[in-house]
């Protein structure tokens, strides 16, 4: 079974409609039960996602580190490079959902763009810090368009795509649940610095 923690939020709903249509048992939790979720989470065996906002993700994750089960977090990990640090030397297998590697084409290249039509309080560049970390050259990210439009390095991609590629990320993780860690970090680093 997989605990998802965070699930009645707008980024929950989406995991528990992935994890319906792969097929993979789950329970979960929303904010105000981490007691439950934690307890939960040392006797699964399959892996615990975490979809809450991003404000708690660094103590859910200090507070899950000696699980021994996989760890999918919503990006990002933290805004905080030194508590990401401490994060990262912990063993527990982890991954950042990272949707866009599956969608990025390393012969593009070229302008990355994001433009939304809403966003949450978190600054554009966490929002899209994959974007920023992918891009391989410049980087162009508007908050102001009626349109949802994304470019990654000459790549245009369309929200079905974008879906899909959520889909299998979850999938890859549940076979493989480690990440790069470095890899990690780079995003964040690069998310940290960037301004718009």
């Amino acid at each position: 079974m997989i605990v998802l923690i965070g699930a009645n939020g707008s980024m929950g709903k989406r995991y528990q409609a992935i994890l319906r249509y792969l097929g993979q048992e789950f329970r979960g939790f929303d904010l105000g039960e981490d007691t439950d979720a934690i307890a939960d989470a040392e006797r699964v065996s399959a892996g615990v996602i975490i979809a809450s906002p991003t404000e708690t993700h660094e103590d859910y994750l200090r507070a899950l580190s000696d699980i021994p089960a996989p760890i999918l977090c919503e990006k990002p990990i933290t805004k905080n490079l030194h508590g990401l640090c401490h994060i990262l030397k912990r063993t527990m297998p982890l991954r950042m959902m990272n949707q866009y590697a599956i969608l990025d084409d390393p012969d593009s290249a070229g302008l990355t763009l994001y433009n939304f039509y809403h966003h949450g309080s978190d600054t554009i560049q966490w929002d899209c810090m994959l974007l920023i970390g992918l891009a391989r050259g410049s980087v162009a990210l508007y908050d102001h368009s009626p349109i949802w439009t994304c470019t990654l390095n000459g790549r245009a991609l369309s929200l079905d795509e974008v879906g899909r590629a959520y889909v299998s990320y979850v999938d890859r993780w549940l076979q493989h649940p480690d990440q790069d860690r470095e890899e990690i970090y780079r995003m964040h680093e690069k998310a940290a610095i960037w301004r718009p």
